[in-house]
């Protein structure tokens, strides 16, 4: 490994194999975006083999709870190290991933997801309470931003005491071109990891820095 392996995820769209196949020959750590049914739990476990640590979500708004729910399940049996679990998400299959992660001892990371803006810091606050109802390993907020007002209240969640006292880790991302920079700060005020792109133009989120950029500034910190 390199310094910083553990520190920069990347994501790729797993139905790009191509990309696939340059990230899990190249990088030790890689969230794997599974948002089509079509993948096979064959194809799932030859991507997890080949990947030190791997992290699988799905963020699809055409797919419904149940559809989302078999192809979290169908990577936990398939081997993945992480299962990403949107808020979004109706309880009953919520409830039952977190089941199956504990049988099958893959960590959880709680996300929300917010694409549209910036909460105040009461929903944000009220968020991270509700949060704490729930079984997880680290807790992702992930907001639309427009300016640096919107950074600094996202940034301002390593401050909550909940988290604090309950020693949950925090990943808070400002999603668009304002929030690049929580992607680089988020690191030094305590998130484990922060999330990149394989290469330019293969941005999964909005305001994704490529690796290179993103490690040459680590590097610099």
């Amino acid at each position: 490994m390199n310094i910083g392996d553990e520190k920069i995820c990347i994501s790729v769209d797993a139905t790009n194999l191509e990309a696939c196949r340059i990230a899990s020959g190249k990088h030790y750590f890689i969230e794997y975006r599974l948002d089509n049914t079509f993948l096979s739990i064959k194809f799932l476990k030859s991507l997890f083999k080949n990947t030190g640590i791997s992290i699988s979500s799905c963020r699809n708004s055409l797919l419904s709870s149940k559809e989302i729910y078999d192809i979290l399940k169908m990577s936990i049996n398939a081997g993945t190290n992480f299962i990403d679990i949107d808020l979004s998400l109706d309880a009953t299959f919520r409830k039952k991933l977190i089941s199956k992660s504990n049988i099958k001892k893959v960590k959880i990371i709680l996300s929300y997801h917010n694409f549209s803006n910036t909460p105040t810091e009461e929903f944000l606050d009220s968020l991270i309470e509700s949060s704490m109802d729930l079984q997880f390993d680290i807790l992702k907020i992930a907001c639309m931003v427009k300016d640096s007002k919107d950074c600094r209240r996202l940034l301002s969640l390593y401050n909550n005491k909940l988290l604090n006292h309950h020693n949950k880790p925090l990943i808070a991302i400002g999603m668009g071109e304002e929030g690049k920079m929580t992607r680089l700060s988020n690191l030094a005020l305590g998130a484990p990891f922060t999330y990149c792109s394989l290469q330019e133009g293969l941005e999964t989120a909005p305001g994704q820095l490529d690796f290179e950029t993103m490690k040459t500034i680590i590097a610099n910190f």
